[in-house]
């Protein structure tokens, strides 16, 4: 019996040898007829590596670059050769400042500027500080985040001018999610009640 079992281990040992010895020669004969293919992907593979490598390099030079010009003017003080750099290197971070500086000094025309930005937040930011110091609020502008802050100024304005109608109607626009809705209802408490 011994001997059967020992025959039949070494026949399927061999039958698995024969299968992987197989599968060998399929992955042979599919490597050389896909040569050109397989060669062409793993250069490909090898460029996108490379690229990205290099783009995260130079990206992390950048904002070292910027970091130093930045750390520069907050030690110097913005003088305009120091901002024209971190305009040229970085973008929005000379936006945010132009943003702050604008505010800080309370400059409309910087700040009408501003509502050109490239950056969404700054620009909807600089129309709401611009509408907000000149107490004209425009309905047709997009304020994004800063509508519901902008709909609770407009009827603040409002019930300082004894328009206590326009002011509810403003008022009660301001979003139930919001966060200001609670304000709203105070202000519009306060004018009733004055």
């Amino acid at each position: 019996m011994s001997l059967k079992e020992d025959f039949r281990q070494a026949k399927e040992e061999l039958s698995n040898d024969e299968k992987m010895l197989e599968s060998a020669f399929k992955i042979e004969a599919f490597v050389k007829k896909n040569k050109k293919i397989l060669l062409g992907l793993l250069a490909l593979g090898a460029i996108c590596f490379g690229g990205y490598q290099l783009k995260t390099y130079l990206d992390e030079r950048r904002a070292l670059k910027i970091t130093k010009i930045f750390s520069e003017i907050q030690q110097n003080g913005q003088s305009e050769e120091l901002m024209q750099k971190l305009k040229k290197e970085g973008g929005e971070l000379y936006e945010f400042m132009q943003l702050s500086r604008a505010i800080e000094e309370g400059n409309q025309e910087l700040l009408e500027q501003m509502q050109h930005a490239s950056n969404p937040f700054v620009s909807k930011y600089a129309c709401y500080e611009l509408a907000s110091l000149t107490q004209t609020f425009d309905s047709q502008k997009d304020y994004g985040a800063f509508k519901d802050l902008v709909l609770l100024q407009e009827g603040y304005l409002m019930i300082s001018k004894k328009d206590f109608q326009k002011a509810s109607k403003f008022l009660n626009e301001v979003a139930l999610t919001s966060e200001f809705k609670d304000w709203a209802l105070r202000i519009g408490h306060y004018g009733i009640a004055h």
